[in-house]
């Protein structure tokens, strides 16, 4: 499936173009004390999710037909040294849907779209006791891997290759018992995977183990990572990593090329204007085997670093003005020359990988949590939102949403609403 992105992702790759890269969800790099509200909050968000089919029963299958709504205008004092154009539009009538496979989790489920994500409908999956879904991945309409983290502390993975008729289930012995650690899956091929457990997630500290698979997800060998974060692998032996081992200790990007195995510092020169400002860097987007551009965040200023080399060198790119609008916070894709980044309140789009940027609309329904773009137009997205007043009563919203014109609008598809108590 895609990126996550946290990536992800598949969340969230363009499988057509280029390797298997997901893109990623939310990024577990969040400040501290946000990412210790938004843990908070997703536990309310899966009980109420729980809540609601206890309530309700079994979701029923079928396709669920798009409603028009408004994408709106982006409101950003973002100004450019670089090259960006704001052409915000207000969709009138749904559009035609455009063929495209994908899986996405959606109200504690796995769902799937045949149409780029103007319709969904639930998939059938193999029962794992006391767990839930954490992620999944789709590397084509027959082969598929679902994570299942169990309440011990356990990971499960499920994987089919013949459309889901069958299921072979993996696993994997608790990293901190009694503790359920978020997890993510990524594959590049029908053998090579990995799958990434964070281990330890507070203000002091950051840690995570880095599992990798050659036999299709059946067995799998363990590694620790240099800090707490998400890889993303763009081949069977390279990969990129960004990271910290706490809050307060600077983020740093580290590069493989043993599929995981090692790990090498990566550096980055601060361009002008950065006043010493400590950067957050984002997951690199390659759109080819030399071709790639990564974020970097200081403070209000945004430089885009540019690689021709495949990652040996970086040089600093375009680079703009922005709010303080953390990239911890970041979900992007990309597909062929074109990539997307949301990164809170201001929403980038590029189609000439990466020389050009311009500002683009988010859809509605609060922060995007998973995004994913099946050709150069036509994606889909995922928004959820949660308040609860007085810290009673709390009340959650999840929307998925489709695009066919490179996220210029959005159609909404479905949306989920619950209650759970603070």
């Amino acid at each position: 499936m895609h990126n996550t992105s946290f990536e992800r992702k598949n969340e969230h790759q363009s499988r057509n173009n280029h390797p298997p890269a997901k893109s990623p969800r939310l990024r577990p790099r969040w400040p501290w004390l946000t990412l210790l509200a938004l843990v908070a909050m997703g536990t309310i968000f899966l009980t109420a999710s729980l809540l609601m089919q206890q309530s309700q029963g079994p979701s029923q299958k079928g396709a669920i037909a798009a409603t028009p709504t408004s994408s709106g205008n982006i409101s950003s004092t973002a100004t450019s040294s670089g090259n960006i154009s704001t052409t915000p539009t207000i969709p009138v009538h749904p559009p035609t849907p455009l063929p495209g496979s994908d899986d996405a989790i959606f109200n504690g489920q796995v769902v799937h779209t045949d149409d780029t994500g103007a319709t969904w409908k639930n998939e059938t999956l193999p029962t794992v006791s006391n767990a839930y879904v954490a992620d999944t991945f789709m590397l084509d309409a027959k082969t598929q891997w679902v994570l299942f983290n169990g309440t011990d502390g356990t990971a499960t993975v499920a994987r089919t290759i013949d459309g889901g008729a069958h299921w072979q289930l993996t696993k994997i012995p608790p990293q901190t018992p009694g503790v359920d650690n978020p997890s993510t899956l990524q594959f590049v091929n029908g053998t090579t995977g990995w799958l990434t457990v964070d281990t330890s997630r507070s203000a002091n500290s950051s840690s995570a183990i880095l599992y990798h698979s050659t036999d299709g997800g059946a067995t799998w060998q363990s590694t620790n990572l240099p800090a707490g974060g998400i890889p993303l692998f763009i081949s069977a032996t390279t990969g990129w990593f960004t990271g910290s081992t706490a809050y307060n200790v600077p983020m740093k990007v580290y590069r493989t090329l043993d599929g995981g195995n090692s790990w090498q510092q990566q550096m980055f020169a601060a361009p002008t204007g950065t006043n010493g400002n400590t950067p957050d860097f984002s997951e690199p987007i390659f759109f080819d085997s030399q071709h790639g551009v990564m974020l970097a965040e200081y403070f209000t200023v945004l430089q885009i670093y540019v690689t021709k080399d495949g990652g040996m060198t970086w040089s600093a790119g375009s680079q703009f003005s922005i709010q303080d609008t953390s990239l911890l916070r970041a979900v992007q894709t990309h597909f062929g020359q074109s990539a997307w980044v949301d990164f809170g309140a201001v929403f980038y789009v590029t189609h000439d990988a990466g020389a050009t940027w311009q500002q683009g609309n988010l859809p509605q329904g609060g922060g995007v949590s998973s995004m994913h773009f099946l050709s150069s137009t036509a994606g889909w997205a995922e928004t959820g939102n949660g308040v609860c007043p007085n810290k009673q009563n709390c009340t959650y919203t999840s929307t998925l949403w489709y695009t066919v014109d490179a996220g210029k609008t959005w159609f909404q598809s479905q949306s989920v609403t619950g209650t759970a108590p603070a």
